[in-house]
């Protein structure tokens, strides 16, 4: 049974938190590394394998915590890291922490040698809610996302054509990893 060293971004998230609470009991993971930009929350701070949790308190989008992730040596990457409240008059914070920020995590888990597997977790928004759409119409993978005025959305297509043009670089490259990409339609 091999052990698994998790890299979870988006670690005070609610979803980041959650999947730390469980895969810390988990006796296939080794070790989890997170990262946000937010506080610890005492779902992670308190585990009871704690001794399992190492906590980063930085921005995906911010310099230095890419060293301190790779001494680590993850073996999966799990990105859940998003604003997803819009920013009122702040979209240029918002693109750096969502599209710059998720490029530095694909990057991470691109050429880190230890990374097998990346996880992205996205949305079925990026498909687009329109007044054509149909009820009966469930949407497959090779169908494109379509542009949308929804910020949230567009800015999980354009993460998503980043991640395409990465993989294919990475796998020009040697790069022998999976990639997963979780696109719920709410949580």
């Amino acid at each position: 049974l091999m052990k698994q060293r998790l890299f979870i971004t988006g670690g005070a998230g609610y979803v980041g938190a959650m999947l730390i609470d469980q895969f810390a009991s988990r006796d296939d993971v080794e070790a989890i590394i997170t990262l946000d930009k937010e506080q610890e929350t005492s779902l992670t701070s308190h585990h009871s394998h704690k001794d399992k949790i190492t906590y980063i308190h930085a921005n995906t989008s911010d310099d230095g915590w890419e060293a301190k992730v790779n001494a680590f040596e993850p073996t999966v990457v799990i990105n859940t890291a998003w604003q997803i409240r819009h920013m009122y008059n702040n979209e240029l914070t918002e693109w750096k922490w969502n599209i710059d920020g998720t490029d530095k995590v694909f990057n991470l888990a691109f050429t880190t040698a230890s990374v097998k597997k990346l996880i992205h977790f996205s949305t079925v928004a990026s498909y687009g809610a329109f007044a054509d759409n149909k009820l009966d119409h469930f949407y497959k993978e090779e169908e494109k996302f379509r542009k949308t005025r929804y910020l949230y959305a567009e800015e999980k297509r354009i993460a998503e054509e980043h991640l395409e043009e990465r993989y294919q670089k990475a796998v020009a490259t040697g790069w022998a990893g999976q990639v997963f990409i979780v696109r719920p339609a709410a949580i």
